[in-house]
């Protein structure tokens, strides 16, 4: 039963990180992608920078500045899951955004965010999901390591990291 109400938190982590990372990453993909010039360069060398780095060795020196607990881990596992998923999401915006029914939109006179939110991205949509599916796997696993080490949630919440942790680090 322990193992039951870990999975509970730590896949309603995964899934409040994956969801909050997704919007960011579509919002920083979708502007980066759309506008492209000084902005795309701009944002795409933030997102380089960010990428630069370790991504465990980030989130392990944000989680001791930060303390542990589920906000600040949502938190710190949303800023690792935004960067890496938009640069994907920029590349399917850059194939769209060529497309004749943007120049129609743009002909008619629509703002560039009624272009983004009703022509870009539905037809992004299904890079954002696969996106999302991958990523909900990969932060779960970043939060059972941060767990295991002893940097994730605070003992009186079981997680399948910090069970690994305690009594089952005998057996392996």
């Amino acid at each position: 039963s322990r193992i039951i109400y870990g999975a509970r938190v730590s896949i309603g982590i995964g899934l409040i990180v994956t969801f909050l990372g997704s919007i960011g990453s579509a919002a920083i993909g979708m502007i980066s992608g759309y506008y492209g010039g000084i902005v795309d360069i701009s944002l795409q060398r933030i997102v380089d920078t960010w990428m630069a780095f370790p991504g465990l060795v980030i989130t392990l020196t944000l989680v001791s500045v930060m303390g542990s607990g589920i906000p600040q881990l949502i938190m710190i596992l949303t800023l690792f899951a935004i960067f890496p998923s938009s640069r994907v999401i920029r590349s399917a915006v850059l194939a769209i955004k060529e497309n004749q029914y943007i120049e129609g939109a743009r002909a008619i006179g629509c703002s560039d965010m009624r272009i983004l939110m009703q022509y870009v991205l539905p037809n992004i949509m299904a890079t954002i999901i696969v996106v999302a599916t991958i990523r909900l796997g990969m932060v779960i696993l970043i939060e059972a390591s941060l767990s295991f080490l002893g940097f994730g949630i605070p003992p009186p919440f079981p997680t399948w990291g910090s069970m690994l942790s305690g009594n089952a680090r005998a057996y392996m």
